[in-house]
């Protein structure tokens, strides 16, 4: 089975690892924002809006790429 997706000289297989290695500095980022959250949830100072709007953006733009990181896995992995 030559393009078989275990088959670490598939294109597919090769398409799939970038994509989750890809996922792993974002996962790092989100994990970071989330840390950050829960300090200012945290926190008994007032916290602007546009502070956590920022965070929130930050965050919502973290989770779109590493949807697309895994859309791109999954679809390697469904093509071979």
């Amino acid at each position: 089975m030559p393009n078989h997706p275990k088959n670490k000289n598939c294109p597919s297989h090769e398409m799939a690892v970038e994509a989750i290695d890809g996922m792993e500095p974002e996962l790092r980022q989100l994990s970071g924002l989330l840390v950050a959250l829960r300090v200012l949830g945290e926190a008994d100072d007032g916290i602007e809006p546009v502070a956590i709007s920022s965070l929130a953006r930050s965050a919502g733009s973290t989770l779109d790429d590493i949807e697309e990181l895994w859309r791109t896995a999954i679809g390697a992995l469904r093509s071979a």
